[in-house]
């Protein structure tokens, strides 16, 4: 409860109630004619229930924090991604220390995800994080796609390769 709040709404939901959430946003999605192509629980927390939900719907990928899945089968594919707590100062202060640390693990990894959220910016201390992180990137050569474009490209590699 102190670590997660209100992250956890997909933790503990059977199939059913999971595909009644899913199958509400994705009609908002649809009424603001918005492009969706994968789901990512809040926190990563999903139950067997939520799993057994996104293999029903027309869904390409979901994800945790060191992989996207690729729908519906969730076979795993190495994808770290960077991510911060943003809404107290100490977890500003402990989400920089260890992205600093794994963004130096990854620097040979294929993709590095960056996990913005919206109070993220509202910080002058995270959005500088961001904004550096992101231009150091660029200028070391990372290409910026979405997990869609990404994962097309991966399969687009496979099929080349096979």
């Amino acid at each position: 409860r102190r670590v997660y709040t209100h992250e956890g709404e997909f933790y503990r939901l059977s199939r059913e109630a999971a595909l009644a959430r899913l199958h509400a946003g994705l009609k908002m999605f649809q009424r603001y004619d918005w492009p969706v192509h994968g789901f990512v629980a809040p926190a990563w927390l999903m139950s067997d229930g939520t799993r057994q939900a996104l293999r029903e719907l027309p869904l390409s990928y979901t994800s945790d924090p060191q992989h996207l899945y690729r729908l519906p089968d969730f076979s795993a594919i190495d994808a770290p991604g960077l991510v911060w707590s943003s809404r107290s100062a100490w977890r500003r202060g402990l989400s920089k220390i260890v992205s600093d640390q794994c963004e130096q693990r990854w620097r040979e990894a294929s993709v590095i995800r960056l996990g913005l959220h919206p109070v993220d910016m509202r910080h002058r201390f995270s959005r500088d994080y961001w904004l550096h992180t992101l231009q150091r990137l660029l200028a070391e050569g990372r290409v910026p796609l979405t997990k869609i474009d990404w994962l097309a490209r991966q399969r687009g590699q496979l099929e080349r390769a096979a």
